[in-house]
């Protein structure tokens, strides 16, 4: 049976967590690919797609022209129950 990992989710989960995590999923970009484009580190934009901070202005406005999720996404209320990472075969 393969290794089940649980994360707990920051307080900054947001409508614009689950569209960043399909954005970069669609593009076939890493995490890693979309800070390179964004000028920051691959730890930041992972605490963006955790919920454990969000980005500032110029930040979100950066990922509304890279990936297409709105400004505003970033403090609406995500629908429940969303999956933050691929799972199964698209891990």
């Amino acid at each position: 049976m393969p290794e089940v990992r649980t994360r707990r989710l920051g307080r900054h989960v947001s409508a614009a967590v689950p569209k960043l995590w399909a954005a970069l999923k669609a593009k076939n970009w890493s995490q890693g690919d979309l800070a390179d484009r964004l000028g920051t580190k691959s730890s930041v934009v992972n605490r963006w797609l955790h919920g454990d901070q969000k980005p500032n202005r110029k930040f979100a406005q950066a990922i509304a022209l890279h990936c297409g999720v709105a400004v505003d996404a970033w403090d609406e209320e995500p629908r429940k129950p969303f999956e933050l990472q691929p799972t199964g075969s698209d891990a």
